[in-house]
């Protein structure tokens, strides 16, 4: 037997598919987010770079989130959970906006571990709502809305520059 043919084979392993491109990076963007607010948290330095960077990639986050997923959840959304977990997410994003606002006048251990708490709790919650608003985003318009999420990050990348 050819090692084509015994490849050919062997058994599909059974797990979860591969998330569609567009939602991999919307799940990598919310660890990479988490993982910058822990940082904040136990940083025993000037964290002055590291909340500057959160500012960044949450503002990016923050974009997409406006323009991309909120606006086409909005059209698709009709079950009353869907449109409850749209509008929690809409003000959760509110909640950390205002949140990140006030990084900068943070001082003090206590205070900042408090914020980054506060944040923590706030970000997890808008990315567990945004993971339900992905039941109205059909497959084929995953690609549309990936090339959109990518237009709009480098926007805010160029804005930031």
């Amino acid at each position: 037997m050819s090692p084509a043919a015994r490849k050919a084979r062997l058994t599909i392993k059974k797990g979860k598919p591969a998330p569609a491109p567009f939602f991999a990076e919307l799940d990598k963007e919310s660890k990479e987010i988490l993982r910058v607010i822990d940082s904040i948290a136990t940083s025993r330095s000037d964290t002055t770079r590291l909340i500057d960077s959160l500012q960044l990639l949450f503002a990016a986050r923050a974009a997409v989130d406006e323009e991309v997923v909120f606006p086409h959840a909005d059209e698709r959304l009709t079950r009353r959970e869907h449109r409850e977990a749209l509008a929690s997410a809409q003000l959760r994003a509110a909640v950390i906006d205002a949140l990140m606002s006030r990084a900068a006048t943070i001082e003090g251990v206590a205070a900042r571990n408090a914020w980054c708490a506060l944040v923590t709790a706030e970000a997890q919650a808008l990315f567990a709502e945004e993971r339900k608003l992905r039941a109205a985003f059909a497959p084929r318009d995953l690609g549309v809305l990936h090339r959109n999420a990518n237009g709009v990050r480098a926007a805010v990348a160029e804005a930031f520059k």
